[in-house]
């Protein structure tokens, strides 16, 4: 009988820290440490990511990348980014950050070989984020919502 009371109240306080957890809105907008030399940010961000090389889709592997930079877990095509980083010590906004470059998921998955498989050698990439063409390319940085689209195809074709 004590048994079955001390399990719903750890269940039950388990249910209210998880609440209060989310309600505090900590794992989308992080936390920010700062010291004289620098400011970081603990940052869990989302982005679907569409990957079409020359006509054929492309599926990223699940559960591959690295934890301390990009990668994915079950979900199909869907990049995930769970770490610390850095932010300007005044204004403390974010600074660029290398690991959410769209190029580091192209690097990240092996994709050179696979475009390579499926393109002509002179293939022009679009990278499209949501529904928009991104002025910076493959050195765009991704961040938390992102529906990315990198469209690769021959320059002789005509673009949609």
């Amino acid at each position: 009988m004590i048994g079955g009371i001390v399990v719903i109240a750890v269940a039950a306080l388990l249910a209210y820290s998880t609440m209060q957890f989310s309600s505090a809105g900590i794992e989308q907008t992080g936390i920010i440490v700062c010291n004289d030399e620098e400011c970081l940010k603990s940052v869990h961000i989302h982005a679907d990511i569409k990957l079409d090389m020359c006509g054929t889709f492309i599926t990223l592997p699940r559960e591959a990348g690295h934890l301390n930079s990009q990668h994915t877990h079950k979900e199909k095509n869907y990049l995930h980014f769970h770490e610390r980083i850095s932010l300007d010590t005044t204004t403390k906004e974010e600074l660029p950050e290398p690991r959410l470059r769209v190029q580091k998921v192209m690097e990240d998955y092996d994709l050179e070989e696979k475009l390579l498989r499926y393109c002509l050698p002179n293939a022009k990439v679009e990278v499209i984020i949501n529904d928009i063409i991104a002025p910076e390319g493959m050195q765009t940085q991704w961040k938390e919502g992102d529906d990315i689209h990198l469209r690769f195809f021959h320059s002789s074709h005509s673009q949609p």
